[in-house]
């Protein structure tokens, strides 16, 4: 039952594909006779205009946010548990491209057969080369391809968008920004819009050029690591959250005082990071008001009975802190600042 739901979704999708191709089928056919000249490694064919769905992103076990963004390259969230995994095998997936900084579950990959590329980027936009990479990746490795971030919303989509654009010339920025509101992509991530309005196709020469080194595994600043933590466990605190400050039914491993202080201590880990004394001072100060707020809301999911509405009042306290930092560091695209 599960496979057919599967593939029942995904032929939703090739039907629209089908249609959107006739519809601009007399273009479609104008731009295929100009390419019969360029050689046989020409990106178009495994990434046509056309082939974005109007639909909503699928929603599938394990994986959230699903969008087919070609014939060959979907997008998503990180695939985490086996059902990912399950899932993946069932839309075809041969290799999966991760642009996020966690590191792979390489060991599921290969048991479903897959290869996983890591190209993490950042969310203030994705350096020319970095985006050479992962269209060059898209090029050359075996599909269908599927691109994640964490919850597939980012830093995924504007990857995947890059990559169109980089290998499909007939794909214009409007269409591939579609993509990203698609994907819900936030417009505040000013540089990841950027990055697919300034994404440039590849020429020939490099497409037909020597296969670049692909890694499995990229090492990462220990500050990033870090905050790949920080973001796990507020990604549990937030469906805490949503059961009422309990524990979720759908995550009985999640526990809201553990997960508190386990983003304190993260916190407490990444002011002891010697890296960290090369950024500036107000960002250490902003991380120690961090650490007094995340060891507040601690304290009260300790407390018992429990009090939501201060429970609730100190989370709001955190999630603005944490906006702060990353409106000033982490979002805004600027190549001299900082933070990675």
């Amino acid at each position: 039952m599960r496979s057919r739901l599967i593939y029942a979704s995904v032929a939703l999708i090739s039907i629209f594909c089908v249609c959107a191709a006739t519809i601009g089928c007399g273009q479609v056919a104008s731009q295929k006779q100009q390419k019969t000249s360029q050689s046989a490694a020409s990106p178009e064919a495994d990434a046509p205009a056309q082939s974005v769905d109007a639909s909503k992103p699928l929603e599938l076990p394990g994986l959230h946010n699903v969008i087919r963004v070609t014939e060959k390259l979907w997008s998503g969230s990180g695939p985490e548990a086996e059902e990912a995994f399950q899932s993946l095998k069932e839309l075809g997936i041969r290799t999966i491209i991760s642009v996020d900084g966690a590191r792979p579950n390489l060991e599921l990959a290969r048991r479903y057969g897959m290869r996983y590329v890591h190209l993490p980027v950042g969310y203030d936009g994705i350096p020319g080369e970095q985006s050479r990479r992962i269209a060059l990746a898209v090029h050359h490795l075996p599909g269908p391809i599927y691109l994640h971030c964490h919850h597939g919303r980012h830093r995924g989509p504007t990857a995947a968008a890059v990559a169109w654009r980089s290998l499909d010339r007939s794909c214009r920025a409007e269409q591939a920004l579609a993509l990203l509101k698609k994907a819900g992509t936030d417009p505040r991530y000013v540089g990841l819009y950027e990055a697919v309005r300034n994404a440039d196709s590849l020429p020939d020469e490099v497409l037909s050029g020597p296969v670049p080194e692909f890694p499995e595994i990229t090492p990462v600043p220990a500050f990033v690591e870090a905050m790949v933590k920080v973001d796990t466990h507020w990604h549990h605190l937030q469906a805490c959250r949503k059961a009422g400050w309990k524990t979720p039914p759908e995550h009985p491993d999640v526990v809201p005082r553990h997960e508190a202080l386990q983003l304190l201590e993260t916190y407490q880990e990444t002011l002891r990071l010697p890296e960290l004394q090369d950024h500036p001072a107000q960002l250490r100060q902003w991380l120690e008001e961090e650490v007094q707020q995340a060891r507040r809301l601690m304290e009260l999911l300790e407390a018992m009975p429990t009090d939501p509405p201060a429970v609730e009042a100190a989370f709001v306290r955190l999630q603005e802190g944490c906006k702060r930092c990353h409106a000033h560091y982490r979002d805004v695209p600027d190549p001299v600042k900082p933070m990675p």
